[in-house]
């Protein structure tokens, strides 16, 4: 089956009993959410999953700074199945190196890029296709745009979860690293829970303290409302303490027309404010992603950048890129640089 179906059939069902299913990225059509050299700057080398691993492993002096600034304003989201040769069924990636430039002149501002997905556990597809995706960097920073890597742990197998996680940080290329927390493949949640915690410290320790890391999370009125057994014991206050931004998948249109959250403005709003409470701070950073994209209005992206303007949000994107309309565009650019 297709990524983009088993993405949103995962989260419809959010608010039954949903088996223990891995979805494929951060707001993830296809199966996959979207993820995305200089010769002096050495490759990290992905250690093998037997041999323990330490934040030590990672070399930082050639890493940029990881800001807040990448998660401000326009963003678009890229996932393995849109960029990768291995996940796109053809054989001919949707989108190459040479689009990257039409995007930034939408009003793009950071490309949300796959570097990796958890049914490739190889050493070597720990960043996947390592030219390719490496083109797709380049051709984003040539156009004057940020690279956030992500990555989504299964949290069942936690050396692959932080060798994926140390081989983006120890590249050196990219502007920003995110988590996907979404994955109940692991159905002990008591050790679910410890795996994150674990995975995000260390991630953390490998970082300079200044560092952000985006936790792009399943949103409150999810967790809270939908389906409350979702994820039990969900740690927000670590997560708010340690990454630096939420990135919450508000996909509305997986409500059902009853739902409060069914409305692009209300839900966008209230998980805006709802995981500013959680973080206990009223003005942590939020960049919200709406969509699923090809499902999504004209009047409810607007309504939805509208919120995000009235809520002082960090800024915003839909998911993803390749399912965005060119009708939809217009109403992003509304999407403010908080």
């Amino acid at each position: 089956m297709t990524s983009r179906w088993t993405r949103r059939r995962f989260l419809s069902v959010a608010g039954g009993a949903v088996p223990a299913l891995l979805v494929s990225g951060a707001c993830g059509s296809r199966g996959a959410p979207t993820d995305q050299a200089d010769a002096s700057r050495v490759p990290f080398v992905g250690t093998p999953a037997s041999v323990p691993l330490g934040a030590a492993d990672v070399a930082l002096a050639p890493a940029p700074a990881f800001s807040l600034d990448p998660y401000r304003g326009l963003g678009c989201w890229l996932d393995v199945f849109d960029w990768s040769v291995a996940y796109s069924g053809s054989g001919t990636p949707r989108i190459v190196a040479a689009d990257l430039a039409g995007l930034a002149a939408r009003g793009v501002r950071t490309v949300f890029l796959q570097t990796a997905r958890y049914d490739r556990p190889a050493p070597a597809d720990d960043l996947l296709e390592r030219d390719r995706l490496f083109g797709l960097v380049d051709a984003a920073h040539q156009a004057g745009m940020a690279v956030v890597a992500w990555y989504l742990p299964t949290h069942t197998d936690q050396d692959l979860d932080l060798r994926r996680s140390w081989a983006v940080i120890g590249a050196g290329r990219f502007d920003g690293f995110a988590l996907d927390i979404e994955s109940r493949l692991e159905p002990d949640v008591a050790l679910r829970n410890a795996r994150l915690a674990d995975l995000v410290t260390r991630v953390r320790g490998a970082l300079r303290p200044t560092d952000v890391v985006g936790a792009i999370v399943v949103p409150p009125t999810t967790m809270q409302d939908v389906n409350p057994n979702y994820w039990p014991g969900f740690d927000w206050a670590m997560l708010a303490a340690q990454c630096g931004v939420f990135v919450p998948m508000n996909y509305w249109t997986n409500r059902l027309a009853s739902s409060p959250w069914r409305d692009a403005a209300a839900s966008t709003a209230e998980n805006i404010r709802r995981l500013r409470a959680l973080a206990g701070r009223p003005d942590y950073p939020v960049h919200l992603v709406g969509g699923v994209a090809d499902l999504v209005t004209v009047s409810e992206v607007q309504a939805m950048v509208g919120a995000v303007r009235a809520e002082g949000a960090t800024g915003a994107s839909l998911y993803d890129v390749v399912t965005t309309g060119p009708g939809l565009w217009p109403a992003l650019a509304g999407v403010p640089l908080g």
